[in-house]
């Protein structure tokens, strides 16, 4: 294992599951980080890893460009979708 792979805000496993934990009893956080979270769990760690950076690319970029055309909003319709 890297020390890049190892390395976190909590520092041991312990401590993720602690941040787990917060992130799915927070009353604020939404339902659907705490739903990916929770399924996330039961994943294996590579094939998580995988999908966390499909993910990053693809909802980064569209937030981005979102976010620069002024087109920000709660259920912003996909292109295709209109």
């Amino acid at each position: 294992m890297t020390q890049d792979s190892t390395d976190c805000a909590a520092g041991t496993l312990s401590g993720v599951d602690d941040q787990i934990d917060f992130v799915l009893s927070h009353p604020h956080m939404s339902d659907w980080i705490k739903q990916t979270l929770a399924s996330a769990l039961a994943c294996s760690p590579i094939e998580l890893l995988n999908d966390l950076e499909v993910l990053n690319q693809i909802l980064r970029t569209r937030s981005a460009l979102l976010i620069n055309t002024g087109a920000i909003g709660v259920g912003v319709v996909r292109a295709s979708q209109k």
